[in-house]
């Protein structure tokens, strides 16, 4: 997984997954860290905690209704 923002249409053609991490949440909406930190505050993102092995990750859903806007 690289750091450079993937656009929308292009990762519409990956497999759809559940839960995404933060990192690649990152990636598809183009966001910093501290972006992302920021709307979580703001409870514009909701992370999912009970994920095996730890991380934050967020649901699908969640992550495409930012992506569009």
């Amino acid at each position: 997984m690289t750091d450079a923002p993937i656009k929308l249409k292009q990762y519409k053609r990956r497999p759809i997954r559940l839960r995404y991490p933060r990192k690649e949440a990152m990636a598809i909406l183009g966001l910093s860290m501290s972006t992302i930190i920021r709307r979580e505050k703001a409870g514009m993102l909701t992370p999912i905690k009970d994920v095996p092995g730890g991380g934050v990750y967020y649901s699908h859903a969640e992550i495409m209704r930012m992506a569009r806007g």
